[in-house]
């Protein structure tokens, strides 16, 4: 009667609902993970603006900063731009060896 009822797709004993179980473990784990992540790199972050802050003694210095960090993002490159542009030398380099060959 065991093996019968752990054939059924309800029951807690069926391979494929142990599977399905661990892999939402797994994947809570790495959510949890990924939170932990990303609290701690805004804690740090707000450590570094604080001790800036404190850092700059009059007000102007202050509010400089201030706004050079709110606007700070638009003057990264956007992300995998210097990777792209690298493998794009690269390929050209490739190209104009194989035409000089």
């Amino acid at each position: 009667m065991a093996t019968y009822m752990s054939a059924k797709s309800w029951h807690p004993a069926n391979k494929a609902n142990q599977k399905r179980i661990w892999i939402a473990e797994q994947e809570a784990k790495d959510s949890e993970k990924r939170a932990a992540e990303r609290a701690k790199e805004l804690e740090e972050e707000q450590a570094i603006l604080r001790h800036r802050e404190m850092a700059l003694t009059n007000d102007r210095d202050r509010r400089r900063v201030q706004a050079t960090a709110e606007v700070g993002f638009m003057y990264k490159p956007p992300p995998g731009l210097l990777r792209m542009q690298e493998q794009e030398r690269k390929e050209e380099e490739d190209r104009r060896r194989a035409e000089t060959e």
